[in-house]
């Protein structure tokens, strides 16, 4: 245990192991890969899924797509919302405008409330009158009516 180390593969754990004489072992990979282990470089990744042209297609039916079905409601649309270009998870409701976004799992949306270029994590309330831009927003925020 390296109380000094951060746990970075290429930083800390690889030449740990090789400094430590371990067995290491290697597998070509050519597909998508992006290392998301600064805030920067996951907001990165997450707007790479909203490009057309990526090796992300979230589309392809015949790419299996993995992860935690929670069993929520469909999402929901209000009647003022506008989503350009963004991933919408199950269990949202959505009343402000949403582009260039993905909004993860039971993300409350207020009304007049803009999100863009963002992530936004699950189970996120958002009031009423806010801006959000470029941004990553932690699970269980709440944040609240008018903020900029």
């Amino acid at each position: 245990n390296d109380l000094e180390s951060s746990n970075d593969f290429g930083k800390n754990i690889i030449p740990s192991m090789l400094r430590k004489g371990k067995k290491m072992m290697a597998y070509p990979f050519e597909g998508y890969w992006k290392d998301v282990g600064t805030i920067e470089s996951l907001w990165e990744a997450n707007m790479d899924l909203l490009k057309i042209d990526n090796e992300l297609n979230l589309y392809d039916s015949e790419w299996k797509i993995y992860s935690q079905n929670q069993v929520r409601p469909a999402h929901y649309i209000g009647e003022e919302a506008k989503i350009i270009n963004s991933l919408i998870v199950e269990g949202c409701i959505i009343n402000g405008k949403i582009k260039n976004s993905i909004l993860s799992q039971g993300v409350y949306v207020g009304k007049n409330t803009v999100i863009k270029d963002s992530v936004i994590m699950p189970n996120v309330e958002i009031g009423d009158n806010v801006l959000i831009e470029k941004a990553i927003v932690g699970s269980n925020a709440i944040i609240n009516h008018g903020c900029k």
